[in-house]
């Protein structure tokens, strides 16, 4: 009888165990929106983990730098929302590069997936056009499968969230198709 465990004498430490925002976001993810940001955190976690080495992306417009200041050296997996719309919005453009907007893509979308009711700005076609503005053809064929698989999953969820035929749902089917077009092409 000394080798029983008993859960309930264990199941207090669950709640006090630390959770990120982003693991308590995956926590209620479907299936396949949690193994397409899984996927997305297992290639660009170093990235991540190096967002603020030598003081973070170079801001190139001041009012980007001003909004996000109270955020610098917040690790991506702690974000608020509207730091993640506003980083995802602009990464690769006016803040950092194309490895920022990777390092950031993945805790976007966990909070796009878990809150979807919120205002996230960033519909999956115009993730699709950033793609194609940071040289989405020229990255390693891995990143590709997995960002094209994460955009289609992505834009899956916003087509079973409208409410019906509108023009946006045609954005949201044609970015789904580009999607997944890319993923063959990256195979």
């Amino acid at each position: 009888m000394d080798n029983v465990v008993h859960i309930e004498d264990w199941a207090w430490r669950r709640r006090y165990r630390p959770r990120s925002r982003v693991q308590r976001a995956l926590a209620v993810l479907d299936p396949a929106q949690r193994e397409a940001v899984l996927d997305l955190l297992t290639l660009f976690a170093p990235l991540a983990e190096r967002f603020w080495d030598g003081g973070g992306p170079a801001w190139t417009v001041e009012s980007d730098e001003a909004l996000m200041a109270p955020l610098k050296g917040v690790p991506l997996a702690e974000f608020p929302d509207d730091g993640l719309v506003a980083m995802c919005l602009e990464a690769g453009y006016t803040i950092g590069d194309a490895t920022h907007f990777k390092a950031v893509l993945p805790y976007f979308l966990v909070g796009a997936f878990a809150r979807p009711l919120e205002n996230w700005v960033l519909d999956p076609d115009l993730l699709k056009a950033k793609l194609e503005t940071l040289g989405f053809e020229t990255w390693p064929a891995g990143e590709r499968r997995a960002v094209a698989r994460a955009l289609a999953v992505y834009a899956q969820h916003e087509l079973d969230l409208a409410d019906g035929p509108s023009p946006l749902d045609e954005t949201l089917v044609a970015a789904k198709r580009w999607a997944e077009d890319e993923f063959a092409a990256a195979l």
